[in-house]
């Protein structure tokens, strides 16, 4: 992404950054990002954290920062991709 090589470009060894995948949910089908979020594709000393963040229709439908943050812990807990990942998953760790 262009995101990477401008923080390659800053931070040469990786030691300083850290991966921020977005969408995860409207990702196409076929598409995988377990091994991005297992740190195996471009290995970033700090990995990956993937964030599902409030679509236009929630923003329009108001829907609160704690509804909105029930519904990311859901969706993680349900994804399959994120299932096989449980034990780097600390969504499906914490209490709520």
């Amino acid at each position: 992404s262009d995101g990477l090589k401008m923080a390659k470009q800053l931070d040469k060894k990786g030691t300083r950054t850290l991966g921020v995948l977005t969408k995860l949910d409207i990702m196409d089908k076929g598409t995988d990002a377990k091994k991005v979020l297992l740190n195996q594709e471009i290995p970033l000393k700090l990995g990956y954290i993937a964030v599902k963040n409030r679509s236009k229709q929630d923003l329009i439908d108001k829907i609160s920062m704690e509804e909105m943050q029930r519904r990311e812990k859901n969706y993680y807990i349900l994804s399959i991709i994120f299932i096989s990942l449980s034990h780097f998953n600390s969504c499906r760790k914490s209490s709520s």
